[in-house]
């Protein structure tokens, strides 16, 4: 099976990012799905939202040590699992799940491109804007990496990248906050590079 990676960030958080090459028949007929999570996957019209979805469970059957998953929805859209904070992410051909038995997780893989460097004053406050070099496209995936990590762990609805979600520190050392009045969280950031993905993953 293409398990790309397995990564236990500390003793309660984890992740897996799965390479996708198997057909669909291949993760049905490997994975033990809710009849409700079956259903819902198989309802997506378009194939690839289909294999995404299908191999964001097998890397999250990869970290249960299982082929039985039964993953469920809450209200906002964000998956859901019994006894744990689950986070999923996916992009062309890779997926990934980040699984925590204590606190709120987030992950988030995007390929590395140019089209970010024209972004940043979208998603980036102004002391953000001054602390990461806005022409490094490794900062740039990074930063945004890791709002969208921010933004999958949030226990409140977030309508604003630029000041709900925050990044302090340099990109060598950097925390984020989810910062939405009361709430007001603090994360560990975790970010790898590789195979020109940007990988990120707050706990």
């Amino acid at each position: 099976m293409p398990i790309l990676q397995t990564k236990q960030i500390d003793s309660s958080v984890s992740y897996c990012v799965w390479q996708i090459t198997e057909t669909e028949e291949f993760f049905f007929s490997h994975l033990r799905l809710a009849p409700a999570d079956e259903k819902y996957i198989r309802s997506q019209k378009l194939p690839v939202r289909r294999l995404e979805k299908l191999a964001c469970r097998a890397a999250l059957a990869c970290l249960l040590e299982t082929d039985s998953v039964t993953v469920s929805y809450s209200s906002d859209d964000a998956p859901q699992l019994d006894g744990f904070y689950l986070s999923f992410s996916h992009c062309k051909e890779f997926a990934a799940a980040a699984l925590s038995s204590v606190s709120p997780v987030g992950i988030d893989i995007e390929p590395i491109g140019e089209r970010i460097l024209k972004l940043s004053h979208k998603f980036l406050n102004k002391k953000e804007l001054e602390t990461f070099d806005l022409s490094d496209k490794i900062q740039m995936h990074f930063c945004w990496g890791a709002k969208e990590a921010l933004y999958k762990a949030s226990p409140v609805k977030i309508s604003n990248y630029v000041d709900d979600l925050q990044l302090w520190g340099d990109y060598f050392h950097c925390f984020g906050k989810i910062n939405v009045p009361p709430c007001s969280l603090d994360f560990k950031l975790r970010s790898e590079v590789f195979d020109g993905l940007m990988l990120v993953v707050c706990h």
